[in-house]
C-alpha cells in the first residue's frame, strides 16, 4: 500500500489516517485498503507532473510503528529489494495493458475525457517518474 500511494500520490492515507481494515475472520490477518478518494494530489488529472514524486514526509503508511515493525523484519529477507521492484514494474505492467478497457469503464458523469485520461495515462506509465517512486519508497523504508 505504501508504494501504491506513492504511485498515484495518495494524500489521504498516512499516519494519521490509515484507511486501513483488518479482517481476521479467517484466523490470519488480512489488511484491506480502502477510501482512496484524494488521489492523484487532489489535482486535475492534466495538471499533473509526470517528472516528480511529490508526497511529503509524512504523507505515507510507510511512517506508522506497524509498518516499521514490518520492514525491518522483511528487509532481512533475501531478495526483498528485487521481489519489490520486480513486484512494482509487474503491476504497472498489467495496469498500462488494461488502462484503457478500465478508463472505457468510468461513468461520462464523472467527466473523464480523454484528453485528461490520456493525460492521466503519462502520469501513471513516466518510466522516469516510476524510477523516482521506486527510489522514494526506498528511502522511506
Amino acid at each position: 500500500m505504501g508504494l501504491f500511494d506513492i504511485w498515484v500520490e495518495n494524500d489521504d492515507r498516512k499516519p494519521s489516517n490509515t484507511n486501513v481494515l483488518f479482517d481476521t475472520s479467517s484466523g490470519k490477518i488480512n489488511i484491506i485498503a480502502i477510501d482512496n478518494a484524494y488521489t492523484f494530489t487532489t489535482q486535475n488529472y492534466n495538471q499533473l507532473l509526470s517528472s516528480v514524486v511529490c508526497q511529503s514526509y509524512n504523507d505515507n503508511l510507510l511512517h506508522t510503528k506497524l509498518v516499521k515493525e514490518i520492514t525491518k523484519y522483511a528487509k532481512k529477507q533475501q531478495g526483498f529489494s528485487e521481489y519489490i521492484k520486480d513486484y512494482f514494474y509487474f503491476c504497472i505492467s498489467k495496469s498500462k495493458e488494461n488502462y484503457y478497457e478500465i478508463v472505457e469503464n468510468v461513468p461520462f458523469e464523472l467527466g473523464l475525457t480523454e484528453e485528461l485520461a490520456d493525460a492521466l495515462f503519462a502520469f501513471l506509465f513516466s518510466e522516469t517518474r516510476n524510477q523516482k517512486v521506486l527510489i522514494d519508497f526506498y528511502s522511506k523504508l
